[in-house]
């Protein structure tokens, strides 16, 4: 993998356009998701005004306003040009994004998570269940009960019927949604829970899932009942929140935080390789997207917070 300053070339440089293609506008409050279908052609946006927007993603012109929600809409999921919408109105929509029609309700809590294969949703609520729903009846597949506290993350690989859920009780599920049972339980926080603001999220890939929680990564393979294989953290390790991290094929492991680096692992052995990034002070990763060669960053200035 090379660094950014590697790739900061003339001919890279010259590449780039002086100016953004276009700024999206119309959304009233902070926007609390944004996703862009596979093909490119449409940028998807929903927030605190109730509405979710359809932007296309060639010229950025404003194609469809989304209304139904009554509260703040929290999490989407995209799959090819159907959406759907989780609330705080304790409803799901179901949308086609190329006429701008809503297609489903179904009344169910998905404040929290919600992931959609385009036939069935998965979501996540204030009730700690993580619920299995056919989008086209509204049938609730199945009910997955386990965590004693609030998801906040969901991955749904369909082609394996798995599910992955994150909660604030400190545990990690795997679920098989074909038969509704639990087939992995990962402990990480070893009995404790989730305290005050601190970022999670987690990347699966194949038997392999990484997660983090404040500045710690583990490592886990998910197959009988999952087993811990590396807990990073230590004297290489963050220093402050992880923002995002990401498994690459070829066995390695990235990390970004808030403490402005941008960390390099192996995964196989458990180590630390090396720091990819170190940004000067209170410049923080917000976000990392990698490949086997490249490396990109979203990096900005947070207040930084807790103890």
């Amino acid at each position: 993998m090379r660094h950014l300053s590697e790739l900061f070339q003339k001919d890279f440089l010259a590449q780039l356009p002086e100016e953004p293609a276009f700024t999206l506008t119309g959304q009233n409050h902070q926007p609390s998701s944004y996703q862009v279908s596979e093909d490119g052609k449409y940028i998807v946006c929903c927030g605190q005004d109730e509405t979710v927007r359809i932007w296309c993603g060639q010229t950025g012109a404003q194609l469809h306003v989304l209304q139904g929600h009554t509260d703040w809409i929290t999490c989407m999921s995209l799959h090819g040009t159907t959406l759907v919408s989780g609330s705080l109105d304790e409803t799901l929509r179901v949308w086609d994004i190329v006429d701008g029609k809503c297609l489903h309700i179904l009344a169910v809590d998905a404040r929290n998570c919600v992931q959609f294969d385009g036939e069935r949703v998965v979501s996540s609520g204030g009730d700690y269940a993580v619920n299995v729903w056919n989008v086209h009846t509204g049938e609730c597949l199945h009910m997955l009960t386990g965590h004693t506290d609030i998801t906040l993350s969901l991955l749904f690989e369909s082609q394996r019927d798995l599910v992955v859920s994150g909660s604030r009780d400190g545990t990690i599920r795997v679920w098989d949604v074909q038969r509704g049972t639990c087939i992995a339980h990962l402990d990480f926080l070893q009995g404790l829970r989730f305290e005050g603001y601190r970022n999670f999220g987690m990347q699966l890939r194949g038997n392999i899932l990484a997660c983090y929680y404040d500045s710690e990564v583990w490592v886990w393979d998910i197959r009988e009942g999952g087993s811990c294989l590396h807990h990073l953290h230590g004297r290489n390790g963050h220093t402050s929140d992880i923002t995002s991290l990401q498994l690459l094929d070829s066995g390695l492991l990235v990390t970004g935080s808030i403490d402005g680096s941008v960390k390099l692992w192996d995964v196989d052995k458990g180590k630390f390789v090396r720091d990819l990034i170190r940004l000067q002070y209170q410049n923080c990763i917000l976000d990392i997207k990698a490949t086997e060669t490249l490396l990109v960053c979203a990096v900005g200035l947070v207040e930084r917070y807790g103890p």
